[in-house]
């Protein structure tokens, strides 16, 4: 299986909140595609619909997260 580092509906809804994500971005992006590619492994599939692209997304709160 090759791993998956990019979809377009992912990144689009990524990009679409990136000044809220802040500094929390790149964690979060690392994240869907961990699961993503995880999901895949376990479908044994090599693409996934969009919906199951973003359905990780979905449930993610768009808030700054505060450390301390």
């Amino acid at each position: 299986m090759n791993v998956q580092t990019s979809h377009p509906i992912i990144e689009t809804v990524l990009d679409a909140h990136r000044a809220v994500l802040g500094p929390n971005y790149p964690t979060l992006r690392n994240h869907v595609y961990r699961s993503m590619n995880y999901q895949r492994r376990l479908l044994g599939a090599e693409t996934l619909p969009g919906a199951a692209a973003r359905a990780d997304l979905a449930d993610v709160r768009l808030t700054p997260v505060r450390a301390g």
